[in-house]
């Protein structure tokens, strides 16, 4: 495993092609297991240093959110798909079958101050392990493309003074998504709504069995379990201040590390689009 040390952010770890940064990493002592309450005091003071020394100035006063638990599934067939776009960008790019999508590093520093999300692809996991709980603070999802949308019209008018007045729905999202897979290579596909929430803490049971690689030596036991634990929250949750979006995410997981974005041209993807308004 390869780790390395990046000044005022923590310990990125790499190993068979996957990556995740550590900003922090604790363990309870036996038989001391932190509360629900416990837990969130010391995620509010974890973040809000964090982004002190990351000279993030967008750490909300009140954090808002409760402890989660990582939900894997997702409902292709329940779930809507609505693209709000300008209409610039419809003639220009989306007609002559080209989209972009963006990594988690592209919306963190996203030139749009409204839609820039400095949390993108952070998370703090917290793991029972017997007698035991392991707290850490990371960002992962770093080979991952993402398509954004929102699975609602309920709030078309604060989308449209967004993101644009044109409105495209995916009618087919199971076909689209197959082809995009196919046109960038991708091993595979995930649509999930957005679950908001300023902690971004979510809380699982897994029994580690190497101990000893809890700390800047990082085993590969809990580097795969960090890694699977933290996918979701990485790329499918986001701060309160984004609630109104409704956000709907498709994403997709490459064999390594993405380039910050990604441009694709695929006519095919028109037959699985309906322009609304």
């Amino acid at each position: 495993m390869i780790r390395r040390f990046h000044k005022l952010v923590g310990f990125e770890y790499e190993h068979n092609n996957k990556s995740l940064l550590l900003q922090l990493i604790s363990m309870t002592k036996e038989n001391s297991l932190l509360t629900d309450n416990e837990l969130k005091k010391m995620i509010k003071i974890t973040s809000n240093y964090l982004d002190k020394i990351s000279r993030n100035l967008e750490s909300p006063s009140k954090l808002f959110g409760e402890i989660l638990k990582p939900d894997s599934d997702f409902d292709v067939a329940g779930t809507s798909f609505y693209k709000f776009t300008s209409k610039e960008v419809y003639q220009n790019n989306i007609l002559k079958g080209q989209f972009r999508l963006g990594s988690l590093k592209y919306y963190r520093e996203i030139e749009n101050e409204s839609s820039k999300d400095p949390k993108e692809g952070f998370s703090n996991i917290i793991i029972t392990t017997g007698n035991r709980q392991i707290f850490t603070s990371l960002i992962s999802g770093f080979d991952q493309y993402v398509l954004c949308g929102t699975h609602t019209l309920e709030e078309s008018d604060y989308m449209n003074n967004r993101f644009g007045r044109v409105v495209l729905k995916i009618r087919n999202i199971r076909s689209f998504a197959e082809k995009i897979k196919t046109a960038i290579g991708a091993k595979k596909w995930r649509l999930m709504k957005v679950t908001y929430s300023d902690f971004k803490g979510y809380s699982v049971e897994q029994v580690i069995n190497d101990l000893k690689g809890v700390g800047p030596d990082l085993s590969v036991e809990l580097f795969d379990h960090l890694l699977s634990f933290s996918t979701v929250p990485s790329i499918f949750c986001k701060p309160s201040r984004f609630t109104n979006e409704h956000e709907v995410r498709l994403s997709f997981e490459m064999n390594k590390k993405v380039k910050k974005k990604l441009d694709i041209n695929n006519l095919g993807l028109l037959d699985e689009i309906e322009v609304i308004k």
